[in-house]
């Protein structure tokens, strides 16, 4: 495996761990008493590695398979109702 593809899964696997807790984090501020400083961190942390993903990735495919691991964060945390 060459190591362009090792980084790009790093980076979709990090992204899909912040995007995780940056949904728990809100869901947490928003029906609970947390704060907001967790999620804006996670999210501002998303942020960068989705743009590393941007720039480091050719393929349209692995940016696609990132936005659909953080969307499915969302419903894992949020669930479908």
């Amino acid at each position: 495996m060459n190591k362009n593809r090792i980084s790009q899964s790093v980076i979709v696997g990090m992204a899909t761990v912040m995007a995780a807790a940056g949904w728990f984090g809100l869901k947490s501020f928003l029906f609970e008493s947390g704060g907001w400083v967790f999620p804006g961190v996670s999210f501002l942390v998303l942020l960068v590695f989705l743009n590393l993903n941007c720039l480091l990735t050719r393929s349209k495919i692995i940016l696609l398979i990132t936005l659909v691991f953080v969307l499915t964060s969302f419903l894992f945390t949020f669930g479908i109702s």
